[in-house]
């Protein structure tokens, strides 16, 4: 758990409708992150915008992957969320995250 977070655990008054938007709100400062990157990248900027935008596309999610790998806990079958909370695989399926969780513990 992170050391930071006083409370670690899921919150278990959270609708799954505010744990998914947890969830993906967690992306969305690694993908600003990974687009900066990318701007910095030689030449990057010389594509034309809509050949960064495929580029962007083709490669977010698996940069993403590794990234995240990290919060997946194989032996207990859980998910530490950025904001340290942690659920049960379980759990998420329940919420309906079957397949972007299936793919994510697979590379895991």
């Amino acid at each position: 758990a992170c050391p930071m977070n006083s409370q670690p655990h899921a919150d278990v008054l959270k609708t799954p409708h505010e744990i998914w938007e947890d969830f993906s709100l967690s992306f969305t400062p690694a993908v600003r992150e990974v687009v900066e990157f990318a701007k910095n990248i030689p030449g990057f900027n010389a594509l034309t915008q809509n050949d960064q935008v495929t580029l962007l596309k083709a490669g977010t999610f698996e940069v993403l992957m590794v990234r995240f790998s990290s919060l997946f806990n194989m032996k207990e079958q859980t998910v530490m969320f950025v904001s340290g909370a942690t659920y049960s695989l379980e759990e998420l399926h329940a919420m309906g995250m079957n397949e972007l969780l299936a793919a994510m513990f697979d590379f895991s």
